[in-house]
Order: C-alpha cells, then structure tokens, then sequence
C-alpha cells in the first residue's frame, strides 16, 4: 500500500475550506462514548460539514444489521451471514446490492432507524443505490454507538457484524485503524473498522469515510467517525473511472489524497 501524501490537511483544518494540496475539502468528524453508567451515548463533534456526504460503503455493517431483523432473513441468518461476512470484512458489494434489493431501501432505512433513532434519506439528486444515501459524521456516530450498546447486551447479530469489523484488512482501513490503537495504547487487532471510498461519476469530489469501534480497559466503548471529500482534478476522475471495477482497485488514490487525514482527525477524536 502506498504511504499516505505528505499534502494533506490536518484536523486543524476549517471544515470546508482550501485544504489539502490547495484544493477544496470537507470534514465531517465526530465521536461517541457508550459504557457502564453512561444510558445515552455521548456523542462529541468537531468539524460539523454544512451539508450531508454520500455514504459509500460505511453503512454496510448498519445496512445488514437492519436485514436481519427483516422477514427475508430474520429465520434464514445462515444465509444472512454469508451475505454480511464478506460485505463487511472486505466490502463486497454484491451482497450489498442483494439485501438493497430483495428487502427494499425503504425497508432497510426504516429498520436503521429503529435500532438506532437515525433516519437516513437517498440523496433525491441521483439514482437510488446503497452508497448514496446521504449522512452526517454525527449520525453516523449514534447508530454506531447503537450497535455497541446492542453488541455489549448480547445480541448475536451485533456483535458478529463488530468482529467481522475486527477483521477489515488494513489496505482498507486508511490509518484508522493504527491510529486509534496507537492514540488509545490498544492492539491494533482490537480496534473494530469500516470504511467507504468511491468517487461517483457524477462527482468531483473524491469520498473517503472511515469508522473506528474498540473496548478499552476501563469497561468503554469508543468509536470515531471521519467522512471526507476532497476536489480532485479532472484526470484524477478519469482514470478513477476507468480504474475502478469492485473498488479494491482505487485503494491507492484514497490513501494518498485522504489518509492522513483520515488517520489524523481519528487520533484528535480520542
């Protein structure tokens, strides 16, 4: 995996400003706390975008979460987990596009919604598909704490989804990962993650999202959410476009425009 650009912006960054390497970026972070005596997640924000992102694949634990709840799957969780394993783990989006389908958008949104207390809506401007819902680092930040909570009480859907998060590989973690073990003194095999990236083709800007999940000794459950976009020149959009195929193909242009982004407001969250 390429390092990370030196270009890049810091979390000191506005949150909408000229940033990295002079173009225009958007950060969007936030922060969450669940644990013994806490009854409602805090949730701590910094850097709060004027306008939602497109969400790419970091709902994908959420997404399936909400499916297995929902009549195709609730008595067929065997198949439910060879769908889930792999979107998670390595962000298939195949199993993605099969639950989006055969349970509907609508019913997979309201299902969020209530294990979580977040709506999300697809963004009106664009066809609707399972990465361009529209979201904010601080919702995203409360449905994950959902998941923890819902996790720490013992339910089985939770918690395998979090430790199919464990096992994301780190070519798709874009630092976060090592940042948040490195900020918190934990083993990096302890810290729970999800990312997003794509640039669609009706953008100009490249998106890269990660979120971060770990226990820590004092009986917490941390978590941090960073979305970013940054404006990319026109022959970075082209070849994108023609490099990308299931998405592992573009890894090396998000770790250098977004990495060290990605991993530097990860570590200011903690």
């Amino acid at each position: 995996m390429p390092a990370p650009s030196t270009c890049v912006g810091t979390p000191q960054l506005p949150p909408e400003g000229d940033g990295i390497c002079g173009q225009r970026t958007v950060i969007d972070a936030a922060a969450f706390t669940v644990g013994p005596g806490i009854s409602e997640p805090r949730i701590d924000q910094a850097f709060p975008s004027t306008s939602p992102l497109r969400c790419a694949s970091v709902l994908k634990p959420l997404y399936f979460w909400a499916a297995a709840s929902q009549p195709e799957y609730r008595n067929r969780l065997h198949s439910w987990a060879e769908l889930a394993e792999p979107a998670v783990t390595i962000s298939a989006n195949d199993p993605t596009v099969t639950i989006w389908e055969t349970c509907g958008p609508d019913a997979l949104l309201d299902g969020i919604a209530l294990l979580t207390g977040v709506h999300w809506a697809s963004d009106p401007s664009a066809e609707r598909s399972f990465g361009r819902v529209l979201i904010r680092a601080d919702e995203l930040a409360r449905a994950y704490a959902a998941l923890a909570i819902s996790a720490r009480a013992g339910e089985e859907v939770a918690a395998q989804l979090l430790g199919w998060m464990g096992q994301v590989p780190e070519r798709q973690t874009f630092g976060a990962r090592a940042a948040a073990a490195h900020q918190l003194g934990i083993p990096p095999a302890e810290i729970a993650v999800k990312t997003g990236w794509f640039l669609d083709a009706d953008e100009t800007a490249l998106r890269t999202h990660a979120v971060t999940v770990t226990g820590t000794p004092d009986g917490m459950v941390r978590g941090t959410t960073v979305l970013t976009a940054l404006a990319v020149e026109e022959t970075v959009r082209a070849d994108y476009a023609t490099t990308y195929v299931h998405g592992e193909e573009v890894l090396p242009v998000h770790w250098h425009h977004a990495a060290e982004t990605i991993a530097r407001t990860t570590a200011s969250l903690l």
